[in-house]
């Protein structure tokens, strides 16, 4: 993989990844998730009286984006060849996260509240998330590999 590939997939991988944190943090400001994800991300790295400071929230923040900047490689591992079909490798994809993330390691993590456990409002809400979150980055990374690589030297 080239490098306007993986700097492709690092852009796009995090910037999906910050619309879902955003996301999913109104979700959590207005009721619908039980947990806010910047904090949750916080608490895998940090102990629990931290992780509820602005330092948490930033670690958080700056961890989470990180994560999905390497989901985003991930992403584009898969879909090298099949670049005209990312966006629905993207929904796929996204589905596999919210499967993996949500249902196994935030069980792990967070055993009071594993994704079964959730509400029916915040189970549909991750799901529907996962599912943005996978079609916006299919999009961008499409979007950033159309873009030109420039000249380095």
């Amino acid at each position: 993989m080239e490098r306007h590939m993986y700097r492709a997939a690092v852009i796009a991988g995090a910037t999906a990844g910050v619309a879902l944190g955003f996301l999913k943090w109104a979700a959590y400001l207005v009721g619908i998730l039980p947990y806010q994800t910047y904090i949750l991300t916080a608490g895998i790295i940090l102990p629990v009286n931290l992780a509820f400071t602005i330092q948490g929230y930033l670690i958080g923040f700056l961890v989470h984006t990180a994560f999905t900047g390497l989901w985003g490689v991930l992403f584009a591992l898969l879909v090298r060849d099949r670049l005209s079909e990312a966006i629905s490798w993207g929904i796929g994809f996204g589905i596999m996260t919210m499967v993996l993330l949500a249902g196994f390691l935030m069980g792990y993590f967070t055993p009071e509240q594993p994704f079964w456990n959730l509400n029916q409002a915040a189970q549909y809400f991750t799901i529907i998330s996962s599912i943005l979150y996978g079609a916006f980055l299919g999009y961008l990374y499409r979007q950033f590999l159309r873009l030109p690589a420039g000249v380095h030297r």
